[in-house]
């Protein structure tokens, strides 16, 4: 009869799975608000206890740079451009593979006459500031040409709360600050470069950057999309951190399947390897021939032979 185990070893087994069901717990209890991991660098700096603004205009900040997409798509014809744009806004939508697509300029234009009006001093150039300052009859009779001139520029603001023109000075100003001019036929943000007609277009896509899933899965589709312009004779420029994010997810996911064989084979050949016992034969063989024990000692001189 072969004698009984030490009290201690047949509980091992009972030890172990109170200990396994004791870091289930402990590992629920971490999980109960979410992982405890982040993959945020912001994660790293001190905070204080009165950083709930600081975090609130950090998330704010992010959200743009995490979430939206911007595209150009350029054709040396300009309504060839506008069309593409407007069509790929539209299968976007339609797609539902983002939470918003932008292709046309839609501005309440209520809302900007107000913000015109509140702040057409600070908006004002430093040139008509200082002509209005240093020399105000010269500014007044400027303004009164210009209520007279049936050709000149017509503001947001009707001349009733613009009577010296400040915010027409001032819409001026910041239209000339960008080369992004809005075609007034369709709605759509035109750039003219290199002899190119470059349309822009903003989407905002339902998870961030810090997804595993959803970088992959945007570049993807800029892929697809731009494969299609190339054959229209169009191009497609992106920026967006969700490109970043695909990219940096791109490189460690080729380097681990590269590493996945090597490492999956070692554990494999280690437990095969007790199973075979090397065996050689000392007629012809110097090196030892794996075999079965099973199988009656053999090599590949005798194997040879054979055939």
């Amino acid at each position: 009869m072969r004698p009984d185990r030490p009290t201690l070893e047949r509980q091992l087994p009972r030890l172990f799975l109170v200990l396994l069901l004791a870091l289930l717990v402990l590992t629920a209890w971490q999980w109960r608000h979410g992982p405890p991991l982040s993959a945020g660098l912001l994660d790293l700096l001190p905070r204080g206890s009165g950083d709930a603004r600081l975090e609130q205009a950090e998330r704010r900040m992010q959200e743009p740079l995490n979430r939206e997409l911007l595209l150009l798509i350029g054709h040396p014809q300009r309504q060839q451009a506008i069309d593409l744009a407007r069509q790929l806004g539209r299968d976007w939508q339609a797609s539902g593979r983002f939470a918003q697509v932008q292709w046309r300029l839609e501005a309440d234009l209520a809302a900007v006459r107000q913000q015109l009006h509140a702040s057409r001093l600070a908006l004002l150039p430093s040139a008509d500031r200082r002509l209005l300052v240093e020399q105000p009859d010269a500014f007044i009779q400027q303004r009164a040409a210009e209520l007279f001139d049936s050709f000149a520029g017509h503001g947001l603001l009707p001349a009733a709360q613009d009577w010296l023109g400040l915010g027409l000075r001032a819409q001026q100003a910041i239209a000339a600050q960008g080369p992004v001019q809005a075609d007034l036929g369709s709605g759509v943000l035109l750039l003219e470069a290199d002899g190119m007609s470059w349309a822009l277009l903003r989407a905002r896509s339902h998870a961030d950057a810090f997804d595993l899933q959803a970088p992959p899965a945007i570049a993807a589709e800029l892929q697809r999309v731009r494969a299609a312009l190339q054959q229209q004779g169009a191009q497609l420029l992106a920026s967006s951190g969700v490109l970043y994010a695909a990219a940096g997810q791109a490189g460690p996911a080729a380097r681990s399947a590269c590493s996945a064989a090597p490492r999956c084979s070692a554990p494999c050949c280690s437990c095969c390897w007790p199973i075979v016992e090397p065996r050689h034969c000392s007629a012809c063989c110097r090196w030892p021939w794996p075999c079965s024990p099973a199988v009656p000692p053999a090599c590949w001189c005798t194997a040879r032979s054979m055939r």
